[in-house]
């Protein structure tokens, strides 16, 4: 029982490595890696048009620079938490698709 256990768990792992190998699969941690740095250069964006944009704000109506970056990060965070919170609901209620059920790798 242990050889036919041990078998099935050879042939899942090798069917894993050809998928993965012809591109039908990636790993996870990849892929992750990948979005963490993709979001980081997009919020680096965001806070480089905030401060730009907080300066032309300044200029345009004669304010504050300070203040008026100040109010525009505070959305800005106050929207990142937001959106956040939503996509972690929806990280928890995910499930796996009938067609990746049936793969079992």
């Amino acid at each position: 029982m242990a050889r036919i256990e041990l078998a099935e768990e050879q042939a899942r792992k090798a069917k894993r490595q050809n998928a993965e190998a012809e591109g039908l699969y990636v790993l996870r941690s990849s892929v992750e890696m990948q979005v963490v740095r993709q979001i980081a250069q997009e919020v680096a964006q965001v806070d480089t048009m905030l401060r730009e944009g907080a300066m032309r704000v300044a200029d345009d109506l004669g304010v504050d620079y300070k203040r008026v970056r100040q109010v525009l990060l505070q959305c800005w965070r106050e929207h990142r938490t937001s959106r956040s919170s939503a996509a972690a609901r929806v990280t928890e209620i995910a499930t796996l698709t009938d067609a990746e059920a049936d793969e079992d790798i």
